[in-house]
Formats: C-alpha cells, structure tokens, sequence
C-alpha cells in the first residue's frame, strides 16, 4: 500500500513539473491569456488530492504574467518609424497650411481688443490707479480656416498616428520628423536653383536634425515652454550651416613661387611682343628723365655713368616695351647701385622716373602688335615684381627679429624685434611708398598692437621665459609649489606664460596676414555666405516657423 502512494506521488510529482516546463515553453512562444488560464485550472484540477498542492511560487508567476499582459493590451501600441512619419506628414501639414494659418492669426488679433476693469486700486503711493488686471474681450474668431494647417492635417490624416510618442526616443523622433517635414517643401524649391543639390540637401537634412533634437531638449528641460522651444530649434537649426560655412577653406593669397612663375610668363610676353612706343610717348619718356636728372644736378665728369646711360634714352627711337624695362634695370642695377653717393642719387632718381612711366602706360602710348595685350603683361609683370620684393622684405624682417630674440636665451624680447624691424619700413619715406594703403595701415598696426595684445605682452613679461628675474621668480613659484603640495602657487606663472605666448602668437598671426596681404595685392576677400547657405538659412528658418511639436 504505502508502495502505491508512493509511485502515485512521484508520478503526480513528474506531471507537474512537466507542467511547469510546458507552460514555460508556451509562454515564450506567445501564449494567449485563456492558455495561462487553462494550464493554472489544470494544476489546480491535478493537485485536488490534497496531497500535493500547486507552488505559491508558481502561482504568484502565474497571477504576474497575467497582469502584464492584461496591462500590454490596454496600452496604446506605436514604434519609432510611426512617429517619425507621423511628424514628417504634421510638419508638411503645418508648411503648407503656414500662409493661411499666419492671415487667420492676424485677422483675429484685430477682432481683440484689452477692455480693462473700471474698479480702482491703491497705487505705489497711496493714490488710486486703474486695475491693472485686463480681459480680453473677443470678436469673432476664425477657427481651422479652409486651407489652414488643420485641413492638410485631416487630409494627411490616415498618415498621422494619433498615439502619442510612448517614451524619450519616440518624442525626439516625433518632433526631427515634423522639422524635415517642415523643411521639405522650401528646401526642395531651394534645391531648384541651387549649384550644389546635394550639398544643400545634406546641408537641410543636418538642419532639420539638429532644429528638431535642440527643440525637443528643451521641451524635455522645460516643458510647454514656447520661448525656449524657439530659441533652441533656431540655434540647432542654424548651427549645422553656419558649422559648414566655418569648415569651408578661406581663400589663400598666392605663394612666392606662383608669383615668381606669374612674373616670369608676364615678361615673357612683353619680351616676345613687337609692340614699341610712340614717337610722341618716347618723347615724353626722354623728357622726364632729362628734367629729373637735371633737378638732381646731373654733371657728366662726376657722374659719368648717369650721363652716357641718359644719352642712350635720348638716342631712343620708338623703342620695344622690352627695350625700355631692360633700361630701367640697366639704371637701377649699374648707375642706382653705383658706389658713389652723387652717382647713385642720379640714378635712382632716373630709375624712380622710368618706373613711374611705365606704371602709367597706356595702350594709346604703344603700337604694333596688340597694345593692349602688351601693355596689360607689362603691367603684370611690375606687380608681380613689387609683391616678390615686398613680400621677401617682410620675411626677411621676421628671420631677423626671431634670431635678435633667440640671442638673449630666452626669446623674450621677440615682439620688440619684430615690431621694431616693422617700424623701420614706416620711418623710411623711401620705403614706405612702396606699400598700399591699406598695408600701411596693417604694418601700423602691428607696430603699435591692439589692446588685447599690449595686454597680454603686459603680463607675459611675468613668464619666467621674458628674462633673468622673471625666471627666477618662476621657479621659485614652481618650487614652492611642489614641496608644498600646493598647486595654486604656479598658476601665476604658468598664467604669464600663457599670456607671452598668446601675445606672441597674435603678433606673428598679424605679420602673417600682412604678409597675404601683400602678395594677394590687396585685402584677403572675407568668406562670404554662399547662396546655397543663404537659401538653407531662409528653409530652416520657415520650417521653424511651420513645425508642431507635440
């Protein structure tokens, strides 16, 4: 007997756990809430004996389940491709029905006007004033006008999920959906007239992301808050372009050596043209190095060179371009480089007189060949000259001063140098109107610094790489500062050092831009904004203007 119920409850034993196992299978695979109840009946049925009951365990997983998938069903059931196409139909919606929506807004705020209440309040100082508290008294309000953003919306709504998003990845989704909705249909006319589709495209796609993510934060920051809601998505939204526009290079003044092949190809052509001056320019030509070197006393036993190079331009007849660029370097190498001081002045005189000349040719001045073309490569070819010299003046200037600075051990004199050696082009009238305008002014600024460069020169001189005392004050900072355990103690040296080589850096930059100056014959052209970014600028910001978020 006792052999008998002891098979009976190892069977009933066996049959519950395979229970169990088989509930757990089913429950994996997707069973309904009728099977879990079906299985917990059976159980219950198979243990009716008394003799061995259904596990507490077992029953309270089975009762959990239950209820998780009772509370499943009652949720409202979405997903992230939902809300995002959700939001691209409101932002199209919310786009096309932006005119109308904006009218019917104008339209109603005349319809309303502040009616304030007639009862009376004590003011700041005793005195009665009119309450401040005022009621809107409204007119005739239109209400989802015919073509406003509510018609598109019911036209687009079988697209439109009216779930709400369920949790944070669903709302972002929602909301950079509603911005590239907004942003396709002025991007898209955009796109017509752009130079670059795709740029552009990518350029609206980037905004649209970065309007909707910002927009979205700060709704998750400070939700229901208009004002940041519009503050962010603009910055998100204008970020992108203006990022883009910052990584487009800058233009690049010409280097040395594509000046030197511009001069070469300059002179080449003059050199290769037949064109030769007029009898009457040649006139001229003879005449004003006549009147000069007789202003500068031109005597040919003690200066013998400035007299036989002033007759051979007399014996000029109608001479090639060519001829009179080649007597110029003649002067200007033989007789302005002259040892003698009397001879030399002569001759850069007459070199100064043939270069004005040739600076102020005219076409009308020269025949044969095509004038024109022979005059403008004449004309290259001197402003290449002049940038070459200028620029490799400037450079040299530089080497020098960073070498005078390198002689004291330190280099802490460096901005001196390099300012001082600057100076001396502005104090040498000889020199100085050999530059622009506008170079002047940059050599002028260097010379004198800006504020925020004095500034930090100031206090770099506290850095113990501006001299012997400083240095000694430094490492006695940075000493104290390490057997004291005490940081703080270096940071007004490592501040001075910070400055120094800030200061130095900013005048180095200042020298660098003169020197693209120079070479690029005049101002560096500032970036400008392209009409691809203008045109994503106006769809980010219409978008904006258009999009709903939830």
């Amino acid at each position: 007997m006792n052999d008998q119920l002891s098979e009976r409850r190892t069977e009933l034993r066996r049959r519950q756990l395979l229970a169990r196992q088989d509930m757990a299978k089913r429950s994996q695979a997707g069973m309904t809430d009728m099977d879990l109840i079906g299985m917990a009946e059976a159980e219950a049925m198979a243990a009716q004996g008394g003799e061995i009951d259904m596990n507490a365990a077992q029953k309270a997983r089975l009762r959990a389940e239950l209820r998780r998938r009772r509370a499943q069903d009652q949720q409202p059931r979405t997903n992230l491709l939902e809300q995002t196409m959700s939001g691209v139909n409101e932002g199209i919606a919310g786009m096309l029905g932006a005119p109308v929506d904006m009218a019917t807004k104008v339209v109603n705020g005349m319809f309303s006007k502040p009616k304030y209440a007639p009862e009376m309040v004590p003011g700041p100082n005793g005195m009665p004033v009119p309450s401040p508290d005022a009621q809107i008294e409204q007119g005739p309000q239109i209400q989802s006008p015919l073509g406003g953003s509510d018609t598109f919306l019911n036209l687009l709504s079988p697209t439109i999920s009216d779930v709400p998003p369920q949790n944070t990845a669903q709302r972002y989704a929602r909301r950079i959906g509603q911005e590239g909705g907004a942003m396709a249909i002025p991007g898209g006319v955009a796109m017509r007239a752009a130079k670059s589709p795709l740029m552009l495209g990518a350029a609206e796609a980037a905004s649209a992301a970065g309007s909707g993510i910002a927009g979205q934060t700060s709704q998750e920051v400070a939700p229901g808050n208009a004002v940041a809601d519009t503050i962010a998505s603009m910055a998100g939204g204008l970020s992108p372009i203006g990022m883009a526009r910052s990584l487009r290079p800058s233009a690049q003044a010409p280097t040395i050596d594509e000046l030197k092949a511009r001069q070469s190809a300059a002179y080449g052509a003059v050199e290769a043209s037949p064109a030769q001056l007029t009898p009457q320019a040649t006139q001229r030509l003879q005449a004003v190095v006549s009147d000069r070197s007789a202003r500068d006393g031109m005597d040919p036993y003690l200066a013998p060179k400035a007299s036989r190079t002033a007759d051979k331009i007399k014996q000029m007849m109608t001479p090639r371009i060519a001829e009179v660029e080649k007597s110029r370097r003649l002067v200007g190498r033989d007789v302005a480089g002259a040892l003698d001081p009397t001879e030399s002045g002569i001759g850069m005189g007459m070199k100064e007189e043939i270069t004005r000349y040739l600076d102020n040719i005219s076409p009308q001045d020269v025949t044969g060949g095509d004038p024109t073309a022979a005059v403008a490569s004449l004309r290259e070819g001197r402003d290449m000259t002049r940038r070459i010299k200028k620029s490799e003046d400037i450079d040299q200037r530089m080497y020098k001063a960073e070498n005078r600075a390198a002689t004291s051990g330190t280099g802490g004199n460096e901005i001196n140098a390099i300012r001082q050696n600057i100076r001396q082009i502005l104090d040498d009238p000889r020199k100085k109107r050999n530059y622009s305008v506008e170079e002047i002014k940059a050599m002028e600024s260097i010379v004198r610094g800006t504020p925020t460069q004095n500034a930090l020169r100031i206090f770099g001189r506290l850095s113990p790489t501006s001299g012997t005392l400083p240095a000694m004050a430094g490492g006695g900072m940075l000493a104290g500062a390490a057997s004291s355990a005490n940081p703080f103690l270096a940071i007004p040296s490592l501040a001075a050092m910070a400055a120094k080589g800030g200061a130095e850096l900013s005048t180095k930059r200042a020298v660098s831009e003169l020197g693209s100056m120079i070479r690029n014959g005049g101002p560096m052209p500032k970036k400008q904004t392209s009409q691809d970014e203008k045109r994503a600028m106006i769809s980010s910001l219409l978008a904006q203007t258009a999009a709903q978020p939830q």
